[in-house]
C-alpha cells in the first residue's frame, strides 16, 4: 500500500512539474536578465554631460571633434550622435558602442559651416540626451 502511495505521489509531482516547466518559456520573457533584474526606467538613464564640439582641419579636410563625459548609468550600452547643419533639423549621424566611449570625429565637414550636435546615452530603445554643442568650421584648410 505504501508503495502505491509513493508511486501516486511521484506521478502527481511529475504532472505538476511538467505543467510548470512547459509553461516556463512564457514566463521567461519576464525573467530576462536585462529587463527584470535591473532597476531601470527611462527616468533613471543618465545623459552624457559636458559635450564639446571643436572645429579644425586635418590637412585640407575640415572636421569637428566631439568629446563628452560618459553617462553615470553603468548599464548604458553606447551613444547615438545627432547633427544639425546650419538651421536644419537634428538627424542621426552615428552610433558608438560602449559606455566609456567619449569621443567622435565628424569628418569630412563643410568649410565655413555651423554644426550643432547632441549625444544620447542608449540602453535598448531608451535614450537620454546631452545639452547641445555648436561650432563653425574654418573658412579655409591648407
Amino acid at each position: 500500500m505504501t508503495r502505491r502511495r509513493d508511486l501516486a505521489r511521484s506521478a502527481a509531482v511529475l504532472l505538476v512539474s511538467t505543467a510548470v516547466f512547459s509553461a516556463a518559456p512564457a514566463f521567461a520573457i519576464f525573467n530576462d536578465v536585462h529587463s527584470a533584474s535591473l532597476p531601470v526606467s527611462t527616468t533613471s538613464l543618465a545623459a552624457p554631460t559636458g559635450l564639446t564640439a571643436t572645429a579644425s582641419c586635418s590637412g585640407t579636410t575640415p572636421r569637428v571633434a566631439m568629446s563628452w563625459t560618459a553617462s553615470a548609468s553603468t548599464y548604458a550600452t553606447g551613444y547615438q550622435i545627432y547633427r544639425k547643419i546650419g538651421v536644419g533639423a537634428f538627424l542621426p549621424l552615428a552610433t558608438v558602442s560602449g559606455r566609456t566611449t567619449t569621443t567622435y570625429t565628424d569628418s569630412p565637414a563643410l568649410l565655413s559651416t555651423l554644426y550643432s550636435y547632441y549625444v544620447a546615452t542608449t540602453f535598448y530603445s531608451w535614450s537620454a540626451n546631452s545639452s547641445p554643442a555648436s561650432t563653425t568650421t574654418p573658412a579655409l584648410c591648407l
